[in-house]
């Protein structure tokens, strides 16, 4: 999850961050819209030509 990527990466949450609610599946899917894009750019990059 994003939480576990961002506590490995940059160590514990601050509490700003802890107080808000959990993500909501209109972030999921906006992270998702993301990355898929990119993972396929990164996976075949004969579909930019």
């Amino acid at each position: 999850t994003l939480f576990m990527f961002t506590t490995t990466q940059r160590g514990p949450l601050p509490t700003h961050i802890t107080r808000m609610q959990n993500s909501t599946s209109r972030e999921h899917l906006l992270m998702a819209l993301h990355i898929i894009p990119l993972l396929l750019l990164i996976l075949k990059p004969s579909l930019i030509s």
